[in-house]
């Protein structure tokens, strides 16, 4: 069996809210590094090494948000993707699947993750 990682993470800052474009670059806002950084330790904090070593070569991530938070379903999308994979030590081209979906069983301000096996 395929081994899967169970995330519970703070929802996304909106990708109209994450970058800084200079001149001669573009890189993420104060607060998107906060919430990389943020998510990062919530990843450490809710898997153990052996979870983050044991995942395959190919994967799958389901991301589950509260149905009414305001953030379109991909709006989000790349500072959480890149945010989760950055706190695996992961390359998020390992992605082959990728699933994005509302309910109403998620707490507000919240997005359930799931990682496992493609």
């Amino acid at each position: 069996m395929m081994p899967w990682i169970s995330l519970d993470l703070r929802i996304p800052l909106s990708v109209n809210h994450i970058y800084i474009h200079t001149r001669h670059n573009t890189r993420l806002t104060p607060e998107a590094e906060s919430y990389r950084d943020a998510v990062g330790w919530d990843v450490l904090a809710q898997t153990t090494p052996e979870q983050r070593e044991s995942l395959p070569e190919r994967l799958t991530m389901s991301m589950v948000y509260y149905a009414m938070d305001d953030l379109d379903a991909d709006n989000g999308l790349k500072l959480l993707v890149d945010s989760v994979f950055a706190a695996l030590g992961r390359n998020d081209r390992d992605i082959w699947h990728l699933q994005v979906d509302r309910s109403e069983h998620v707490p507000p301000g919240r997005v359930g993750v799931q990682i496992g096996g493609s």
